[in-house]
């Protein structure tokens, strides 16, 4: 399973100038400076609309998309990558985005889905594109899907 590095990168551009308009509507701002053939990971931030506590997501992707991108939250105060403060409390308490499209909940990285394949990910047309991914997670983080109620402690 190996995708070229520079047909990821022209995938993950692509799917992130088509989801701009998006991103700016929801009031995220996407950081995507270091984003090259080498460096296949970007994070979008954006503070939640029910108490502005800031968020901020990294997705890794490498091999996409032949594998969805790897999406961890990252730690406001330590900006340690995938502490239990870094998550809101209306996700998993793993702690991890826990969708087919976040290749951390398969098998080999936390095993929440040992019966998911990767290719399913790709089934559902709303989240099978970056734009869609980064629209599902921040709903939850804005109150509009979900139980959102601030910070995992």
């Amino acid at each position: 399973m190996s995708v070229m590095p520079a047909v990821s990168l022209r995938l993950v551009r692509a799917e992130l100038a088509a989801a701009g308009p998006m991103i700016q509507g929801l009031g995220l701002q996407l950081d995507s400076g270091q984003l090259q053939v080498d460096n296949l990971r970007f994070r979008v931030s954006g503070r939640s609309q029910v108490d502005q506590e800031l968020y901020t997501v990294e997705f890794v992707c490498d091999d996409y998309r032949e594998l969805p991108p790897f999406i961890e939250m990252v730690d406001p105060d330590s900006a340690e990558l995938g502490t239990k403060r870094a998550y809101p409390n209306c996700f998993h308490a793993t702690p991890c985005i826990c969708a087919q499209y976040n290749r951390k909940t398969y098998r080999g990285h936390t095993n929440l889905h040992n019966e998911w394949e990767f290719g399913e990910w790709t089934t559902d047309r709303t989240t099978d594109h970056l734009g869609g991914m980064i629209n599902h997670i921040f709903s939850h983080i804005h109150g509009h899907v979900g139980n959102y109620s601030g910070r995992q402690a």
